[in-house]
């Protein structure tokens, strides 16, 4: 009887694991919707999605502005790619993660990048 609850927690413990969304699936997901909001050019998720200073060049940046700083980047083939989200760290209602990327312009050369974020309202915002 003892061995069959041991399993049973076992397996109730690997499936909200697998099954549910953690903290950390969290954070990666807001990370990857910021990059995907970026490469994209979706200035209202942006706005929407960031905090702190990040947050508010958004909100403060004319959609004219963003849409030419927007076509540059893409032209220059210069708007990061994530490789892999190497490490999350979530203390309270904040989180700093470590990012492996690349440029579509040179795939080879790739680069570390720190993302700081806050939870707001039971949401995971992109800070820097």
């Amino acid at each position: 009887m003892v061995l069959l609850a041991v399993v049973a927690t076992g397996i109730a413990l690997l499936a909200s694991r697998v099954g549910g969304n953690s903290t950390e699936d969290d954070v990666r997901g807001a990370i990857n919707g910021f990059v995907d909001a970026v490469d994209r050019g979706d200035l209202a998720t942006l706005r929407a999605g960031t905090c702190g200073e990040l947050g508010a060049y958004y909100q403060q940046v004319s959609d004219a502005d963003f849409a030419d700083v927007y076509k540059s980047a893409n032209s220059d083939r210069a708007v990061p790619i994530i490789d892999s989200i190497d490490a999350v760290a979530v203390t309270d209602g904040t989180a700093l993660a470590q990012v492996t990327v690349h440029t579509a312009n040179d795939p080879a050369a790739t680069s570390v990048r720190s993302f700081a974020l806050e939870q707001q309202d039971g949401v995971w915002k992109v800070c820097s």
